[in-house]
């Protein structure tokens, strides 16, 4: 049987800990037309995951181990009162730069992210108006990356970061099947072999090739704390069929 490893998870307050739950219940989910509202806390909580993007240099993606396009992510960021700032990286498709000194594009700028901040404003009962542009406020320890989905690329990718202590009044988004899709989670899966005599299994060492073909494959899948979904596996195809 499969060994997991145990999850490393850093210590939080109580206080931190409902405001993460809170604030991912009532941010991912939501639509803004077609598009579908996504959001994560990096860890650790003040780093950004590269953004998926046309024409940019490579880098790879250890988690997944694919390639993926870099954008970088030192833009200023737009602050507002009670230590709330958000940056935006993406809008309408494409990376977008601030530069605190140019004034009517960074109005510009706001209100072409309009509809995004309205629909964060509304799940988190927050009111995001900047005051003015640079760094991130020093109490603003905890950062939402926060992505608006239609397609291959985010639409648009912005950074939401508040206090750990900041009231918040969310309201929990619509359940969205969509995001199913993009949960990870940790399986084992048992392959029923094929029959072997005594004499050739005695023959098998460590390092040993043994062809299966592509035919269907008894199996079954396990989660941990999950009982094992017997089904097929396809191996031409890669899909795993649960037997009804």
């Amino acid at each position: 049987m499969m060994a997991f490893d145990k999850p490393r998870f850093r210590a939080l307050s109580v206080e931190e800990a409902h405001l993460r739950h809170a604030l991912l219940a009532a941010l991912n989910g939501r639509r803004i037309g077609r598009a579908l509202l996504c959001a994560h806390i990096p860890n650790p909580p003040t780093s950004v995951r590269p953004e998926p993007v046309e024409g940019l240099p490579l880098s790879l993606d250890t988690q997944s181990n694919t390639q993926i396009h870099s954008v970088p992510t030192n833009n200023d960021w737009f602050r507002c009162a009670e230590d709330l700032a958000f940056r935006l990286h993406r809008l309408d498709g494409h990376p977008v730069r601030t530069d605190a000194t140019d004034g009517p594009a960074m109005a510009t700028l706001l209100d072409a992210a309009n509809p995004l901040l309205c629909e964060i404003e509304a799940a988190l009962g927050l009111t995001l108006d900047p005051t003015d542009i640079g760094k991130r406020p020093s109490a603003a320890t905890l950062t939402a990356h926060i992505t608006l989905n239609d397609g291959p690329l985010p639409v648009a990718a912005m950074d939401l970061a508040l206090s750990p202590d900041t009231p918040i009044l969310p309201v929990p988004a619509p359940f969205a099947p969509a995001l199913l899709g993009h949960i990870p989670l940790p399986a084992r899966i048992l392959i029923d072999g094929p029959r072997l005599s005594p004499t050739d299994a005695a023959a098998l060492a460590p390092g040993d090739l043994l062809l299966i073909g592509a035919a269907p494959l008894m199996a079954g899948v396990g989660l941990p704390g999950a009982p094992v979904v017997p089904g097929r596996i396809l191996p031409a195809e890669r899909l795993f069929r649960p037997m009804s």
